[in-house]
């Protein structure tokens, strides 16, 4: 029965930290989606004026600027 009563109380402490805790972790997560989707607009942005090359062999890599193979 004390090992009962002990789970019920740990369980019942779980629960209110987790009610407590749940406006900040959401919170964070909108956050972190914000700044995703924040930076992915800025790249898009920043590649628009970037010179590409469109031929199938010859592939423009985003992140070093040189030519790749195919």
């Amino acid at each position: 029965m004390e090992n009962t009563n002990l789970a019920c109380r740990l369980y019942g402490r779980f629960g209110a930290i987790a009610v407590a805790l749940q406006p900040l972790i959401a919170l964070a997560v909108r956050l972190y989606l914000f700044r995703v989707f924040f930076v992915s607009g800025l790249l898009k942005l920043r590649d628009c004026g970037s010179p590409r090359i469109s031929s199938r062999a010859n592939i423009m890599c985003r992140c070093c600027r040189r030519l790749s193979p195919p």
